[in-house]
């Protein structure tokens, strides 16, 4: 069963979300409020620790709405945030920052109007920013904190000491140099 506003089944579990018609209107200025509300509290979930990278790149792919191109470049440049590990939220302040606004930003029914990187996107102005920068008083986000949301993410291989890897690659080196003269 396809979640609301969204194009596949989510493979994490659901977050809670607040029910908002589909409308015409809605349609005609090609907001997918459904979907947007469903990102929303996907990223307040991963900014406060709820879900990991794996559960909200899921949200993430699930809804990019076809019609919302607003939510189409929203989610794009959050696909670019993550890596391929399985962590917690491991941002800088700037992307912190940027995550607050997007956080706001769909909250909202406006298009995004500029497509480069200022200060105030996915705002178009400082002006429209402070009007949708209300909606963040319902929104849980906890202070960013550099210890806990912008820790480097380490894969295992890298956590295998030198003089143990040195060992395990002269076993392999060995192994291919017997099998090669008994061949």
């Amino acid at each position: 069963m396809l979640e609301p506003g969204c194009r596949a089944p989510l493979k994490s579990p659901p977050l809670a979300t607040t029910k908002i018609p589909h409308t015409q209107e809605n349609d005609m200025m090609g907001v997918d409020r459904e979907a947007r509300t469903r990102l929303r509290e996907a990223v307040i979930s991963y900014m406060s620790g709820e879900i990991s990278t794996f559960a909200f790149d899921d949200i993430n792919t699930a809804c990019g709405s076809q019609f919302d191109t607003s939510l189409q470049q929203i989610s794009r440049v959050l696909f670019l945030l993550h890596d391929d590990f399985d962590h917690p939220i491991s941002v800088t302040f700037k992307n912190w920052m940027m995550l607050q606004r997007i956080v706001a930003f769909l909250s909202t029914n406006l298009e995004i109007e500029s497509p480069g990187a200022n200060a105030t996107w996915p705002f178009g102005s400082t002006v429209a920013l402070g009007a949708a920068e209300s909606t963040m008083g319902d929104a849980a986000i906890p202070t960013y904190d550099v210890a806990i949301h912008c820790c480097q993410v380490h894969p295992w291989w890298n956590r295998i000491p030198s003089h143990v890897g040195y060992i395990i690659l002269s076993g392999i080196l060995l192994a291919i140099i017997f099998a090669l003269i008994r061949s």
